[in-house]
């Protein structure tokens, strides 16, 4: 089981389970949300670089 660990600023520590169709992402250029597919998934599963990565939607990978 993979999850997000957090603690609340009331001291609760809490635990959500992910599963591999609950990873999104926003668009750094024009601010969409991307669900990311298994394809991207396994794109950063090499490095795990999360925060260092970037993904942009459809339409504006088109236009760069």
């Amino acid at each position: 089981m993979i999850y997000i660990k957090t603690k609340l600023d009331s001291g609760i520590e809490m635990r959500i389970e992910v599963y591999g169709d609950e990873f999104y992402c926003v668009c750094p250029k024009c601010g969409k949300e991307i669900q990311l597919d298994e394809e991207a998934l396994q794109h950063l599963a090499p490095s795990f670089d999360f925060a260092g990565t970037s993904y942009y939607c459809k339409d504006c990978s088109k236009e760069g």
